[in-house]
Order: structure tokens, then sequence, then C-alpha cells
């Protein structure tokens, strides 16, 4: 299974957020080979920015360097780009719907599902995906 996720999972286990340990449950499975783990270039440079000016550059750039180590980074065409622009109401949701899409990612992983009613992936929470990972 290939899970996209969306920043605010990496957010919260970079910032030990009340609901990171689901996130780092499931960041777990992808370091262990058990998902195939994936980000867009907007989850990694969000996911840094905040985390710099909350936790220090140092702790966003040893998180960063460690989650790409297991993670692949899906990309997006010029076509996706104009498809996030025009089918989601946040682009930068619609960035990381598209690039999940075109990467044939299975499901996007957020604590906002209502944020990507458009994408073509399936889209769960952390809880409902660890459950899933678990049946």
């Amino acid at each position: 299974m290939t899970v996209c996720f969306d920043t605010n999972i990496l957010l919260d286990v970079l910032l030990d957020r009340s609901c990171a340990d689901v996130g780092l449950f499931l960041l777990d499975r992808g370091r262990e080979g058990a998902i195939d783990a994936v980000l867009t270039p907007t989850v990694l440079t969000n996911t840094f920015y905040v985390g710099r000016r909350t936790a220090g550059k140092e702790v966003a750039t040893d998180f960063i360097d460690s989650t790409l180590s297991f993670m692949s980074v899906a990309s997006i065409s010029h076509a996706g780009a104009v498809r996030a622009v025009r089918r989601y109401d946040d682009v930068e949701d619609g960035v990381i719907g598209e690039a999940a899409a075109e990467h044939g990612t299975d499901v996007i992983c957020t604590r906002n599902v209502d944020d990507f009613g458009p994408a073509r992936p399936q889209v769960l929470t952390p809880v409902e995906l660890t459950s899933l990972l678990q049946e």
C-alpha cells in the first residue's frame, strides 16, 4: 500500500502534538517497509518551514533528513497543477491530492479529510489508516 502523508501528520510527529503517537506509528510502518510512504514537495517545504520556526532549524532539518531516508517524493505535472487550482478550494491540498493521484498512491493520510473532497486516492485519517493496517 502506498500512502501519501499530509503536512499535519508530519508536524504532529515533529512537534510532538497530542496526536503524535498514531502518526509515529504510521511513519514507522513506512520506515519498516510495511507501507510505501510518500510526501509531496509542498509537504516537505511546509513541514520544514513550520518546524524550523517552532522547533528550530537543526531539529527540523534532522527530521526532514530522517523522513527522506524512507519516504519517496511524489511530483506533480503541469496538468496536475492546473487541476489542483481548478478542482480544490485550497491549492496546497490540491497539489497534494493531484501529486498523490499521479504517483499512484492508494491513500492520502490527513487529519483534514474534508479538505481533499475531489481527491482520487482514498483519503483516511491516521486512526482509520491504522485500523486498516492492523486488520
